[in-house]
């Protein structure tokens, strides 16, 4: 048998495939890199979990809804709506992240019982805001980071949570303000 007749030799086409493969990957990333990633507004295949807009964060688990959706989300599914008013720069807005919105079960209770939606304020860092985030907070009369603003889908407010006071209180406070949407009720195990 000649060396050239082994079985084992990879097909061409698999080497062609794997370089195709590759270039594109890198081709994607570059695209990426230029064009800045966006952040997941929605969970992944596994039920949830992609990088949070705050840095220093490693995973979070709350599926946050797009803006542009969350309202006729919140009234198709009888939830109400939990803002998050965030920025980068916010040790606190960090500590929320990594010890509620990471944690799989306080993540998977927050998303059963409100249409998530979060707001990073980029204010510092660019100069400025979107017109929707400045609208927002306005609108919300966000004050200090984190805030945490629960609504109705007619945006009658339920609550807020100014600071982060800890991950018992806002467990807490989310199951109140989860109770006065009427007929959800949760129990929140962070």
């Amino acid at each position: 048998m000649r060396p050239t007749d082994s079985t084992r030799i990879l097909p061409r086409w698999l080497l062609v495939l794997l370089v195709v493969l590759l270039a594109g990957r890198i081709g994607f990333g570059l695209w990426e890199r230029s064009h800045g990633s966006t952040k997941a507004v929605a969970p992944s295949a596994a039920g949830f979990g992609h990088a949070t807009g705050n840095p220093g964060s490693k995973i979070d688990r709350v599926a946050w809804s797009d803006f542009a959706h969350a309202l006729s989300m919140a009234q198709a599914s009888r939830r109400p709506v939990l803002y998050e008013y965030s920025a980068e720069w916010c040790g606190p807005c960090h500590r929320l992240s990594d010890e509620v919105f990471a944690d799989a079960t306080s993540a998977y209770e927050i998303n059963a019982a409100f249409v998530p939606v979060q707001f990073v304020d980029r204010r510092q860092e660019e100069g400025h805001n979107s017109a929707v985030i400045d609208s927002m907070q306005e609108a919300h009369v966000i004050r200090a980071f984190p805030t945490l603003v629960a609504t109705t889908a007619d945006g009658r407010e339920l609550g807020r949570i100014v600071g982060y006071p800890g991950r018992e209180e806002v467990r807490d406070s989310l199951r109140v303000f989860a109770g006065r949407a009427g007929g959800t009720s949760i129990r929140m195990g962070m």
